[in-house]
């Protein structure tokens, strides 16, 4: 799991949306990873980086449109696993033979 901490918010919370792309698309965390059995980022690595905050006008108005956004993916998230969970449940009994879809072509063709 990749986690970032911050002792202090750069960002209101409130704009947690583009503090989150303005870290993401302006410091190369990979860049800055020393050690392979236990990687890690120094904070010396992480001061030598310096990030732009934009104005809080220009900060509500691009927080708004990336709310939307992450709203979506939150949405699609909750239904893949909805679906996964149903595929997970049905496909089995499918395969077995405990549900029996030879009726549902002459169904559709019905309609």
């Amino acid at each position: 799991m990749n986690v970032i901490v911050f002792k202090r918010p750069l960002i209101s919370s409130k704009y947690e949306e583009v503090a989150y792309e303005i870290l993401r698309c302006d410091v190369k965390f990979l860049t800055l990873v020393h050690g392979t059995t236990q990687p890690l980022i120094t904070q010396k690595d992480l001061k030598q980086y310096v990030v732009s905050i934009p104005s809080n006008n220009q900060l509500k108005k691009v927080n708004e449109h990336l709310k939307v956004y992450t709203n979506l993916i939150n949405v699609n998230n909750k239904q893949n696993k909805f679906l996964t969970a149903l595929r997970n449940l049905l496909l089995p009994k499918l395969l077995s033979g405990e549900i029996d879809l030879s009726d549902v072509k002459e169904v559709i063709q019905g309609d």
